[in-house]
């Protein structure tokens, strides 16, 4: 099957946490007084975690409150510059690269404030060139997962061809794609094919959804994209069925 365009997440198929600067910068945004010697010793957030002044300022801020700032302070943009390359992803992705051209990169990376958000943009596209990915600039930011299919549904009306999504997030994007319109979900599932990094197994779904298990599986998921026509078909059936179950008229 000839692929329009490809669209490859960030974190998790490409970038992974750095640990060591993640622990320092929590340690310093938290305004905790952890001594430097004891965060020298300390080479992971679950270690982390476990410090003692870690755990009274959880108790203190609350478990929800707590969770909401380890998780958005990963996208600092301290952090996001000094981010892990996933194991063979710059391979990976030439060989993409190679298989279409047209290749950019879409990620729900964001802050909380505006300037933030700007930062977090630019560490991004600067991080990508830095570790040699092809088209650094050409990144689309979204607020999240849900935001990814409805902006690949409104490629879709303008230039209804096929357009693969390398996301992690299979189950998440599955469970979004029935929050959608039903426009947008007829046209995803005629026409999208998302890559499941991290999928072991094929999985039946809304959409095409074919399994890269990890980036040296590229030559096998390359061989099974190429007969992902029929697997569209069935997708756009699954969806269909799903939809006759719940009362729906489908949108052909």
């Amino acid at each position: 099957m000839d692929i329009a365009r490809i669209f490859l997440d960030i974190d998790g198929p490409l970038a992974m946490k750095n640990e060591d600067v993640l622990v320092r910068l929590y340690a310093q945004y938290l305004h905790l007084d952890i001594p430097e010697r004891e965060l020298a010793d300390v080479h992971s957030v679950h270690d982390f975690q476990s410090l003692p002044a870690v755990k009274a300022f959880k108790a203190s801020a609350g478990t929800a409150k707590y969770e909401f700032l380890l998780a958005l302070l990963v996208f600092l943009p301290e952090h996001l510059a000094q981010a892990d390359v996933t194991e063979n992803a710059q391979k990976g992705v030439q060989q993409l690269v190679q298989y279409q051209p047209e290749l950019a990169y879409c990620t729900a990376r964001r802050g909380n404030t505006e300037s933030w958000t700007l930062d977090v943009q630019e560490a991004t596209r600067t991080w990508l060139g830095n570790q040699g990915f092809p088209h650094p600039q050409d990144v689309l930011f979204c607020e999240d997962p849900c935001a990814k299919l409805k902006l690949i549904a409104g490629l879709l009306v303008g230039q209804p061809e096929p357009i693969l999504l390398i996301d992690d997030l299979k189950d998440q994007l599955i469970h979004d794609f029935y929050t959608l319109t039903h426009h947008e979900q007829a046209l995803l599932s005629q026409h999208f094919i998302l890559g499941a990094y991290g999928a072991q197994a094929s999985h039946d779904g809304p959409f095409c959804v074919i399994p890269l298990p990890d980036w040296a599986d590229v030559d096998t998921f390359l061989e099974m994209l190429s007969g992902s026509k029929e697997v569209i078909h069935h997708g756009r059936q699954e969806r269909q069925r799903r939809e006759e179950g719940r009362g729906y008229v489908g949108v052909h």
